[in-house]
């Protein structure tokens, strides 16, 4: 297992998951909640959470 390889993994599933949940929250709070915007406290732990689950996975399957 490349340590480098697997941290530029996380780091690259990481920005792309604090992205993309980061959208789904700020819609979601426009579209349910009627005031669009970002809840950090919610985006950012899942944004990890994706970020190591999916970089750990795709390193398991080389």
């Amino acid at each position: 297992m490349d340590v480098k390889r697997l941290l530029l993994d996380f780091l690259y599933l990481f920005l792309l998951a604090l992205v993309v949940v980061s959208a789904v929250v700020y819609l979601w709070g426009m579209i349910f909640g009627g005031a669009g915007a970002v809840k950090w406290a919610v985006s950012f732990p899942l944004a990890v959470i994706l970020g190591a689950a999916l970089a750990w996975s795709h390193s398991t399957r080389r």
